[in-house]
């Protein structure tokens, strides 16, 4: 079964932890810049929010459902 998100496109299921937290920063820059850019933001959020991840490179589709909506969360906050 595929899950809310997946269907919903919320989430980008195929790439990295890192890029889906700063996807949203990219749209406020002129120019699209990769999210290795904001090292100190993703590892600020993956810390505050906890997320278990063995690094922000992983996959978001490898993460369980509640770590799933975290890096959701962090895109916003």
């Amino acid at each position: 079964m595929v899950g809310v998100r997946a269907v919903s496109g919320v989430l980008f299921l195929g790439l990295s932890v890192g890029f889906n937290l700063t996807i949203g920063l990219h749209s406020e820059r002129k120019a699209f810049n990769r999210a290795f850019s904001y090292v100190d933001f993703i590892k600020t959020t993956i810390n505050k929010l906890k997320i278990k991840v063995k690094n922000s490179n992983v996959l978001v589709q490898s993460l369980s459902g509640g770590n799933q909506q975290k890096v959701l969360l962090g895109r916003y906050i």
